[in-house]
């Protein structure tokens, strides 16, 4: 399962397109981000990510494989682990994330 929430709408990665990400974006006034989690729960990847606009991040977890690193790396390089990111970023970031998996 691989869900995307914005706020507090969430849907599941299939769901999730450009038109959705910028209606939940939109109540939101510039530099106020909302905060945007995404789950992971598949057999080979098994992660949770979130926006500093979130609070701040937890501990534990394990060290990511070959796989979640992918997904890390996408994450970052679409600056999500910033709070400077805008909704054409997390947009690009669920298309990309679509067909990586």
């Amino acid at each position: 399962m691989i869900s995307i929430t914005i706020g507090g709408s969430e849907r599941q990665l299939g769901e999730a397109d450009a038109t959705w990400v910028s209606h939940e974006f939109a109540p939101h006034r510039p530099g106020q981000n909302p905060c945007v989690r995404v789950s992971i729960d598949t057999r080979k990847i098994k992660i949770d990510l979130h926006t500093p606009t979130c609070g701040p991040a937890g501990g534990g977890g394990h060290y990511p494989n070959a796989e979640e690193l992918e997904v890390i790396k996408l994450w970052e390089f679409e600056g999500l682990n910033t709070p400077h990111f805008t909704a054409q970023r997390v947009a690009d970031f669920v298309e990309r994330l679509q067909r990586l998996l």
